[in-house]
Parts: C-alpha cells; structure tokens; sequence
C-alpha cells in the first residue's frame, strides 16, 4: 500500500512542483487548497504525513497545524511545515504550532526527500506495535494462538497489550477469555473522528491476566452495514493506550483484513500441517506483505504439528522457515475454550504454552522471559500449573 501524503497549499505551482518530487518515489499525493479543505481531507481519509504551507488565505499554516494537533485521530500524524519566511521566530512559531519539522523556500529535492523519510520513519517506530494474527484460512486455531500470544506478551514484557477481535460478525474471544458480552468496537464507528483516549478506554474490558480486550460486534450488531476501514481507524487510535496490540484477524481473503493489514507491523501467520492450509500458505503471504511499504515482519506459525505433514517438508515447500511450531493438543484446547481459561494460564508448563513463549521471544527480541517461579505474573502463572 502506498504511503499517503496530503499536501495543504493554495498554490496550484507549488503543489504540482510538490507533487513532481514525491511522487516518482511512489508516494500517493492528495492535495488540498485551503486550510478548511486540507482539515476535512485529513478527517476524512488517514495520511502518514501532512505537508503544509504557511501562507493561506482563509486559515493559515500555524493555524491547521494546532488544530490538527488538537483533533483526534490525526493529532499524532507528522507535519512538514513549508514556509518562505527564514526568520528564526518563524520557524520557533511552527514548531509551538505542532510542526515536525519546518522547511524554507525555496525547496531542495533531495533535501526535501530527505525529511519526509526522517519523518515517516520516526512515525512508524512511534505507539504500538500491531501484531496481526491470522490464519490462512477459518478453521487452523489463530485465535486460540492470538489469545495466548497476547498473555504471553503481557506476562513476559509487562507491557501494556490490547488484544482486538476483528472477526465481524462471529468473533468469540468473548467465550475464550470468558467475558460477558458488552460494548464493542461498533460501538466506537459512529464516533471514529472525534474519539479520545478516555473514550476508548471505556469500551475495553480488562482481564485477569492483565490484557485489555475490544470485543467484536455480536451478530445483531454485525448485520448493520460498517466501513472495511472503521477498525483499522480504531486500532491506530488504541496505538496511544497500549504497547502491544495483537489483531485476532480473519483471514486474508476477507476484505476487512486488507485494511487491517494497511497499520500492521507485524504478521503472525497460522496454519495446519494439511495440504489444503499448505496450498493457500503462498498465497496468504503475497497478500500479508503487498498491504503496506514497507512491508511487515511475516512469521510462519505452524499449529497442531505432528498430526499431519511433517514441519521439515513444510519448509520444503514454502522455502521458508517456521517461527514456531505448535503441538498437536487439542484435547486440552478444547477444555481451556469451555472453561473461558487460556491454556498459557491454566496450563504453562504445557507443549503449545512454551512454544508461544519462545515465539514471543523470537517477535521482541529486546524482552527477556521472568525467571520460573517469580514474583511476575509468569511466574505466577507456572505456580498454579
């Protein structure tokens, strides 16, 4: 998926000039003439980056910029200021407004070039990083490993992570973490441009383990028309809230995961050692990683192993390798989902519990695992196994 950029300049010449330097580096421009415009384009549409200039008739460029700050939804966004005003309190002015950085006319490509990647680059390293789990297609256990993937996170780093349902209209991580039905992310669509932190807070539901969960409409709920890209609106908004946010997603050959994939930074991808999952595997990829530029981390995970085609000719296959493979346990699944308690809870010493760890692991390399027995919520957890 292209990089988005909107320009906000009431000058035809400078936009077009703007234009012919961005977008031969694959950049997709939208351009707006005046402040008011350029403020209901941002609204209306996510951009990674907003370039501004400063002198506009009708709201000036300091102007767009604090109240872009002062919106939700895009206060976060990156914001070039371009200006053919030198003076030092000019560009102390832009930078008060909210302006990442401030550029003088007339402008230098290379230069120009040079701050837009600067400033996408610190963007995209900027809140949470989403983790997308997904299997390649329904019916491989993505969402038993989304949600012990997401306890695993929050026991090993002490992060905050947010696990999300994005299943619409069957999503069921309600009965697997054993939550009463309540608010949901439908709840938040009607709202998506002008929600606040304290909002969104509100909708999600904490568990035990420490997670914090958004529920997937019911569905009565789900029957009611939503955008595609309503929650991938939603998830860069809960980016502020959590450190982690792992997408229990559908597969990729749902249209509301193309979105979804548009903020992912990375890719957990489930499947089964079965020809059929084995046979959409490929495709699956191609589709994870053509969403974004650049594209995200893409980990195999290789669910049930042992119970059909071995991890080894796997790999043959696919000429890649598998980030984790998960034994075959479904007897002790299927208890763990009746009784609303996850396996990496109930069970922590079991097969499928320590590979999700080492998975973990493998995903944050910069975390290190609490010592057995500790004061952690890990080592809590392994005492009551």
């Amino acid at each position: 998926m292209p990089i988005k950029i909107l320009l906000i300049d009431d000058d035809p010449d400078s936009v077009r000039l703007l234009t012919l330097m961005l977008n031969p580096e694959g950049y997709q421009i939208t351009s707006a003439r005046s402040g008011h415009e350029g403020l209901r384009l941002a609204m209306q549409e996510p951009h990674d980056l907003i370039i501004i200039d400063v002198m506009m008739p009708d709201m000036d460029g300091f102007e767009v910029c604090r109240t872009i700050r002062q919106t939700p939804g895009i206060s976060n966004v990156p914001i070039l200021m371009l200006s053919a005003r030198t003076r030092v309190d000019d560009k102390i002015e832009g930078l008060r407004a909210g302006a990442s950085d401030y550029m003088t006319k007339p402008i230098n490509r290379k230069d120009l070039l040079a701050r837009v990647e600067a400033l996408l680059q610190v963007h995209m390293e900027q809140g949470a990083k989403i983790i997308a789990v997904m299997g390649v297609k329904s019916g491989v256990g993505a969402t038993t490993v989304a949600t012990n993937l997401a306890i695993a996170l929050r026991a090993i780093s002490a992060k905050r992570v947010v696990i999300v349902d994005a299943h619409l209209p069957f999503g069921d991580l309600d009965l697997l973490l054993n939550i009463p039905g309540g608010r949901t992310w439908a709840d938040l669509v009607p709202y998506v441009n002008e929600l606040d932190s304290d909002v969104m807070s509100s909708v999600l539901v904490s568990h035990a383990s420490g997670i914090k969960v958004l529920l997937a409409p019911g569905p009565q709920e789900g029957a009611v028309a939503l955008p595609d890209n309503a929650l991938s609106k939603i998830v860069i908004l809960l980016k502020s809230l959590a450190d982690f946010i792992v997408l229990d997603a559908p597969p990729p050959d749902q249209q509301s995961t193309l979105s979804l994939l548009e903020v992912t930074d990375v890719v957990a991808l489930v499947l089964t050692p079965d020809l059929a999952a084995l046979s959409l595997t490929p495709l699956a990829l191609e589709v994870a990683r053509s969403r974004r530029n650049p594209p995200p981390e893409v980990h195999l995970i290789l669910n049930r192993g042992g119970s059909g085609l071995n991890a080894a000719s796997i790999e043959a296959q696919l000429q890649l390798k598998l980030a984790a493979q998960l034994p075959d346990e479904e007897a002790l699944v299927t208890v763990s989902a009746n009784r609303g308690v996850p396996l990496i809870m109930s069970q922590p010493n079991c097969g499928l519990a320590r590979e999700v760890r080492n998975f973990v692991k493998i995903l944050v390399p910069e975390i290190r695992e609490a010592k057995p027995g500790g004061t952690g919520l890990l080592g809590r957890l392994r005492g009551s196994g």
